[in-house]
């Protein structure tokens, strides 16, 4: 299916679904916007009942040191996960990676 970028001001309630399918591994809570969301994508037709989606947010250092950007996405088991950036070329890259479905590259400008 094609990938559509959400055009709304307002992620849709099939946005937030999607971002409440997230578990962290470790301490057992839902996703934590500490930022807005600079960008969404949805797969297929129907902005509503989409449940394939790329969200992007502003400040993903809440996760790792120093992140631009934390994109949420679905990996290959289902799964609904993160991947923080640093820059807007790795951003770029991770998002047409995850159109794809290929492999998410490593940004270049990863810190710990």
């Amino acid at each position: 299916m094609a990938w559509h970028k959400l055009k709304d001001d307002e992620l849709p309630q099939s946005a937030q679904d999607f971002l409440n399918e997230y578990e962290h591994p470790v301490l057992n809570r839902k996703i934590e916007f500490h930022a807005p969301w600079f960008e969404a994508y949805y797969e297929g037709k129907d902005v509503d009942k989409a449940t394939n989606w790329i969200i992007v947010v502003w400040d993903g250092s809440y996760y790792k040191v120093g992140a631009t950007f934390m994109t949420w996405h679905r990996c290959i088991t289902g799964k609904v996960v993160g991947k923080c950036n640093w820059s807007k070329n790795a951003l770029f890259k991770t998002i047409q990676a995850i159109k794809k479905g290929e492999p998410v590259p490593f940004d270049p400008n990863y810190q710990t």
